[in-house]
């Protein structure tokens, strides 16, 4: 959120159940440095799991967000505001790329560039539910595709949690 008075640095509001802390966009001579995130005074701070998520939003739409910032108060353009609901949020990291490396496990590169071997071993070897046993055949288990962004086998017969497999925790 933008307010008509702002100053610098680069910053947006973020309000949520009541609460409100502001994300800084810091630059030095021109690139980024970092997202520094801060209470409002006389306003309830959002709790650490939702700065953090916040942060890291942040830091994925920095770009969208100084270019929105410059146009508005540099340009004096209009610009169109965002509602920014969670099914926005879940698109912030999505799996770009995904490769079979043998014995069940797969290396995944993700939107933000991060890279995570996950291993699925353990818990294909322990599922008691045949749906599952059947991947244990690897011709099964290689056969995954990569679908909005999330890791699925047969039409989501088999699927994780996205922040799982960021994690690493299956």
């Amino acid at each position: 959120m933008f307010y008509s008075n702002e100053h610098e640095p680069i910053h947006v509001h973020c309000k949520y159940q009541g609460q409100e802390s502001k994300a800084e966009i810091i630059y030095e001579n021109g690139k980024f440095v970092e997202v520094i995130i801060s209470g409002i005074k006389g306003k309830k701070r959002l709790d650490k799991k939702d700065e953090k998520i916040l942060k890291e939003f942040v830091e994925h739409y920095r770009d969208d967000i100084v270019r929105k910032w410059v146009d508005f108060f540099i340009y004096n353009k209009v610009i169109t505001s965002e509602k920014i609901t969670k099914k926005i949020w879940i698109m912030v990291i999505s799996i770009d790329e995904a490769k079979y490396l043998g014995n069940y496990e797969i290396l995944f590169l993700f939107s933000d560039k991060k890279e995570q071997i996950v291993s699925f071993k353990s818990f294909l070897e322990k599922s008691n539910n045949p749906m599952i046993n059947k991947y244990l055949n690897e011709d099964y288990f290689k056969a995954f595709n990569i679908t909005y962004g999330d890791i699925e086998w047969n039409d989501f017969e088999l699927c994780f949690p996205i922040w799982d497999i960021y994690k690493g925790n299956i």
